[in-house]
């Protein structure tokens, strides 16, 4: 990943009026995702186009220290009403405010990367300038946090400067810097963040349990169940009747041994999971085959009844996610909540999947609808390991129609969404023609 992403106030000017720590950091801006400009505007007062504007960079730099956890560990928003006002406070810079127009940037992460998107601004008689571009590029965690520490740096040393040389802006930032350094802290305020919790927002009885929970089950595991319970009106419950079901329920299973798989994990998700798909198709000798519902209980060491089952415990219905739980002696257990036979093959799958690749220190494996990175890896090798994208082309032969479609997923034992979501991230057909505006927005 080689998309470049930087934010340069320069040449800094000083209005006349205003907080000393606003007019002394007001510069033209500059910022750049990808290969656009995303401060390219259209100025209706001088009638022309330029790629820089004035914008204060101290309100920036002072929502990047307060939405810093959440907008780097926070995922996209799973619910059909798409992000909350709360959810865009901590991701999107209109939230930034302070008198200025700013361009519509938000950050998306997955744990692993960021999602940086922006739009052009709609046509506006009261605004006096208008952005123009539309931006999407996705950039390594790692990166994103090193343009924010360079930009914050500069922000600062201009404070010191010109003045004030204590602010807000230092002292909080001062405060995350230290969180980030203290490896228990830095968990405690991803766990708030994957919950959907500014610092110190979250109840702390229920992080403290969380973070208890991942040290008997894995601190990963416990975060990709945070990420389920959060954004719920009643995150603690819903943690709670996870517990109950995961120490009481579930089928027996084990998984098989396989030949060593290995992945390149400098891949994005999407080609991890297409890579693991390729070679556990190849270690069963699978080809192109249609998968059997026997397979994939094989998989997982539990009968194909089980798999296909379309009258499932009823309990199972109300769990946002499905597990399986490494026990002794290579054993697992298994709880599907899916009740249609299509959507329990694919999650059925996707648990076999992280039970490849999560170390095995993690022993809670949780297959949920987040936007993890862990989630990613799932959904992608189900939907390869089920329908491998060179056998569903065979099959359509570019007939990309609903009747087309929905005869391929019942060839492939899989649903019509599957099917027009595996053509369109490979390519083949419009993202705008799977599903819902929020599984788009999702990406």
């Amino acid at each position: 990943m080689t998309s470049a992403f930087s934010i340069l106030p320069t040449p800094w000017i000083v209005p006349r009026e205003g907080p000393a720590e606003t007019k002394n950091t007001t510069a033209w801006m500059r910022i750049v995702v990808g290969d656009r400009i995303v401060t390219r505007v259209d100025d209706r007062w001088s009638q022309s186009a330029r790629d820089q504007v004035v914008l204060s960079a101290y309100p920036l730099a002072l929502w990047f220290a307060s939405s810093w956890w959440r907008l780097l560990w926070e995922p996209a928003p799973v619910f059909a009403l798409g992000p909350s006002p709360a959810w865009r406070m901590a991701h999107e810079t209109a939230a930034v405010g302070h008198g200025f127009v700013w361009p519509r940037l938000r950050f998306v992460s997955d744990g692993e990367t960021v999602e940086i998107s922006s739009w052009a601004s709609p046509h506006s008689e009261s605004e006096p300038i208008r952005y123009l571009e539309n931006v999407r590029a996705v950039l390594p965690v790692k990166q994103v946090e090193g343009v924010i520490e360079q930009f914050q740096a500069l922000v600062l040393r201009r404070l010191q400067v010109t003045g004030p040389r204590v602010s807000d802006l230092g002292a909080l930032w001062d405060e995350v810097q230290v969180e980030r350094a203290n490896p228990e802290k830095a968990a405690w305020r991803r766990i708030e963040a994957r919950l959907g919790y500014d610092p110190d927002e979250a109840p702390e009885a229920l992080v403290g349990e969380i973070r208890t929970f991942g040290e008997a089950v894995g601190q990963s595991s416990s975060e990709e169940i945070a990420t389920v319970c959060g954004g719920r009106p009643d995150p603690g419950e819903v943690f709670s009747r996870i517990l109950d079901s995961g120490r009481s329920d579930g089928v027996r299973g084990k998984f098989p041994a396989l030949p060593t798989l290995r992945v390149e994990e400098r891949q994005p998700p999407w080609q991890r999971g297409r890579q693991l798909a390729a070679q556990v198709r190849k270690a069963l000798s699978l080809g192109e085959d249609i998968v059997t519902n026997e397979t994939i209980a094989n998989l997982l060491g539990v009968s194909s009844k089980y798999v296909k089952d379309d009258r499932p415990d009823k309990s199972f219905k109300s769990l946002p996610m499905g597990l399986a739980i490494r026990e002794a002696n290579s054993q697992i257990r298994v709880i599907l909540r899916k009740r249609h036979p299509e959507a329990r093959r694919f999650e059925a799958a996707r648990l076999f999947a992280d039970g490849l690749v999560a170390p095995e220190s993690e022993r809670w494996l949780p297959a949920t609808d987040a936007n993890t990175a862990r989630q990613k890896v799932q959904r992608s090798f189900a939907a390869e390991f089920l329908a491998p994208i060179s056998a569903l082309g065979d099959r359509l032969q570019g007939d990309f129609s609903e009747e087309g479609i929905e005869d391929a997923a019942v060839a492939f034992g899989v649903s019509p969404l599957l099917v027009r979501s595996h053509l369109a991230n490979n390519g083949l057909i419009s993202p705008e023609a799977v599903e819902s505006p929020d599984r788009r927005f999702a990406g």
